[in-house]
């Protein structure tokens, strides 16, 4: 389970998470993405109009209030083979004030835990699950990163987008210091900065210098270029993957998708190294 996460909007964050869950199944992977903005763009990017198609029911909400246990009733089933989505729609936004409510109810609520707890029983039918969240810190983000195995984070090499996303890392510490057991329990098998929207040959020297000694091994060797290609798919709703063909430039086509490409090689690769590790541990290789 990954999370896709940054403070910021505007930083690729939605495309980069749904360009890898489809990469992802064109290396044989069945893949599962969890929508938990409200503003239901990588609901859109799967296929689905969140409020013309999308049902309340059919979100995270019924969980958030307490209706349903866990989120076997909430995938549903989109137009890229072997991909499933749990959408999302602008109702999601309740969740912000559903979830304190219920705190405030029952003091003992766990209220971090509460999509960890509820995607457990879909483990076994997916290979990957890659959650995208709203670009802030809020509950449903927590929920997030607490049910995950491994973070994302797109950054573009830009001193303002470098500071947001060292604050996301301290808030977040200072959040999970104040829930009961989590700094003690809550280890992830990776964390993964990867730059997005890089000017070729523009690229400032100085923030990679910061990015390398903030986030060091962290950062991964991959820069995925601002391009007018991602702008076209974009405005098409669509990700460089839904592409038959380059339109336009095909230098330009294969430099934006090639990093996506390597994105999703990696992780594949991460995920053998993770899964092989842990069934050793278990004794069975």
């Amino acid at each position: 389970m990954i999370t896709v996460g940054n403070f910021k909007g505007g930083v690729a964050k939605t495309t980069t998470a749904v360009s890898l869950a489809q990469a992802l199944t064109l290396r044989g992977r069945r893949v599962l993405v969890i929508d938990c903005d409200p503003q239901g763009t990588t609901t859109q990017l799967c296929g689905w109009a969140p409020d013309a198609e999308i049902q309340e029911e059919q979100t995270l909400l019924p969980l958030i209030e307490g209706e349903k246990e866990d989120l076997t009733y909430a995938p549903q089933s989109t137009y890229w083979h072997r991909l499933d989505l749990i959408p999302a729609l602008s109702v999601l936004f309740d969740a912000e004030f559903i979830i304190p409510s219920r705190v405030i109810k029952t003091s003992r609520f766990q209220f971090w835990d509460i999509l960890n707890k509820g995607i457990k029983p879909l483990t076994e039918s997916y290979d990957v699950i890659v959650i995208d969240t709203p670009p802030a810190l809020s509950y449903l983000t927590i929920n997030a990163l607490i049910a995950s195995d491994g973070v994302l984070m797109p950054c573009p090499p830009d001193a303002f987008d470098f500071a947001s996303s060292t604050q996301f890392w301290h808030l977040f510490s200072d959040i999970a210091e104040k829930l009961p057991g989590v700094l003690e329990s809550k280890r992830f098998d990776s964390i993964n900065i990867v730059l997005t929207k890089v000017k070729i040959g523009s690229i400032s020297q100085v923030v990679r210098g910061w990015l390398q000694k903030a986030y060091g091994g962290h950062l991964l060797p991959i820069e995925i270029p601002e391009s007018s290609v991602a702008k076209g798919t974009s405005a098409q709703l669509s990700t460089v993957y839904d592409l038959s063909k380059a339109e336009g430039s095909a230098e330009a086509y294969r430099r934006y998708k090639e990093p996506l490409d390597r994105l999703a090689e990696h992780f594949d690769l991460q995920f053998m190294r993770i899964w092989n590790k842990k069934e050793g541990s278990n004794g069975n290789r």
